[in-house]
């Protein structure tokens, strides 16, 4: 029986929180959390150097004039490129796809991904 159940009711102050959830020490999410870039990631560096060869220059970097701060930017044009690595956005997609499915309330991100 799961204990933080009375009756078919919820007991709230024995739900596990994220704290409970989390496997790794404080100290060790620190870490990885540090780890973790915003800025000049893979990604970015190769299409940056791929626009370089292309011709194409006069782009910003990480422009903070606009919402969401685009990683590259190209005024003249009113262009704004976002880079989405794996890390953030669908990482292992093919196979955590059928797991994560059948979590309920992610439905909307299962769609937006595929």
């Amino acid at each position: 029986m799961n204990k933080s159940r009375i009756g078919g009711r919820i007991d709230w102050n024995k739900r596990k929180t994220h704290k409970d959830m989390d496997r790794l020490t404080k100290e060790q999410r620190s870490k990885n959390m540090r780890a973790i870039k915003g800025k000049n990631t893979k990604p970015e560096v190769i299409l940056r150097k791929a626009l370089w060869e292309k011709g194409l220059r006069g782009y910003r970097k990480n422009y903070k004039g606009l919402p969401g701060n685009p990683d590259i930017v190209f005024t003249k044009y009113k262009l704004a490129i976002f880079v989405d690595g794996e890390f953030w956005h669908g990482k292992d997609w093919e196979k955590r796809k059928e797991v994560i499915s059948y979590i309920k309330g992610k439905t909307f991100r299962l769609r937006s991904i595929i």
